[in-house]
């Protein structure tokens, strides 16, 4: 008979438990919050401005790095233009959809 303490697979939960740190670090020291004015500041206030460039942005991150790693950087800075009421549900849409599609891309 097999136990659950046996077969928990600790490298995986330590690996999430650092991602949402992270996410949680960006979001707490402030990180996220200048990033978002800066990113307001850089394009202006223009929303379609802004959708363009986290789609060039999400899609050079994914391929470089893990696409849960980009995820769970991104969420904050959205999560702040949201409250700035520069962000728009689009974001959101682009932010989950297109690290799949690199993910399938040949």
């Amino acid at each position: 008979m097999y136990y659950i303490e046996k077969e928990i697979e600790w490298p995986s939960i330590v690996v999430f438990m650092f991602l949402f740190a992270q996410a949680g670090v960006i979001q707490a020291t402030g990180i996220a919050q200048l990033l978002a004015n800066k990113l307001l500041t850089l394009v202006g206030g223009q929303k379609e401005l802004l959708t363009g460039m986290f789609l060039f942005s999400i899609g050079i991150l994914s391929s470089i790095l893990d696409n849960v790693v980009g995820v769970a950087s991104y969420t904050p800075l959205i999560k702040e233009l949201e409250m700035i009421g520069a962000a728009n549900s689009n974001l959101w849409w682009l932010y989950y959809s297109e690290p799949v599609m690199v993910a399938i891309s040949p």
